[in-house]
């Protein structure tokens, strides 16, 4: 049989890149979240770069761009997480069950423990919280509304009226400012200071949700440490 007569070896087959399951690609973008989020806790939000991004999430520029469109778009995740813990740990309480004794002491709980659990983050939070140029006061004003909209719900439930959504907004920015000055002034372990912040942040909440007459029976219920 002539040469060219005999059939000729098939070529090996190019080895391609496997493509991304959709977990692999979730676990990707929700790196690239983290690295913000670490650098975001360092330098803040007018200080984030896309190589500061990098750099922590260990990918290339080009795997960032295939899934994000600029730092905002991860930052607006970010951000969202936060909202939703705030508002996951606040809410049960809110809706749950009990009196208002109880309910009031398990939000204030659930608002120091949003705290705890993002302490890393507070400094960075904090200084963008009334910043026009940053996107923590756009998503901090939505999580808000969220709050009052469920806190009025919660007494026209239990019967009562829907308090002034102003004395709402007063209530939970000094709820805020309280657990943002505990968390970045005090060491975590430190169980004096988180009593005597728990404290007055019951206070505050008996104070402005309660008629003056109800005000010492339900500080009378609540486990209160003294100054």
């Amino acid at each position: 049989m002539a040469t060219d007569d005999v059939p000729a070896a098939p070529a090996p087959g190019r080895r391609g890149r496997r493509p991304n399951s959709p977990e692999d690609e979730q676990r990707v973008r929700d790196s690239i979240v983290e690295a913000l989020t670490d650098a975001f806790a360092e330098v803040g939000y007018h200080g984030l770069t896309v190589a500061l991004v990098l750099e922590r999430a260990q990918v290339s520029r080009g795997t960032f761009y295939k899934y994000f469109r600029d730092l905002d778009e991860p930052m607006a995740l970010m951000l969202e997480r936060v909202t939703r813990s705030i508002v996951d740990l606040v809410t049960p309480a809110l809706v749950g069950p009990g009196g208002f004794t109880r309910r009031t002491e398990e939000a204030v709980d659930g608002y120091l423990e949003w705290g705890r659990r993002h302490r890393a983050v507070l400094p960075s939070l904090f200084a963008d919280l009334h910043d026009p140029s940053s996107p923590v006061a756009t998503n901090r004003d939505l999580w808000l509304g969220r709050l009052v909209d469920l806190l009025g719900l919660q007494f026209e439930q239990a019967g009562g009226r829907r308090p002034d959504p102003q004395v709402l907004y007063v209530l939970l920015n000094t709820l805020e400012f309280s657990c943002y000055h505990h968390h970045l002034t005090h060491a975590e372990d430190d169980t004096e200071a988180l009593a005597a912040t728990r404290a007055t942040m019951l206070r505050v909440a008996v104070a402005l949700l309660l008629p003056t007459d109800r005000w010492l029976p339900a500080v009378e219920r609540m486990s209160l440490s003294e100054n």
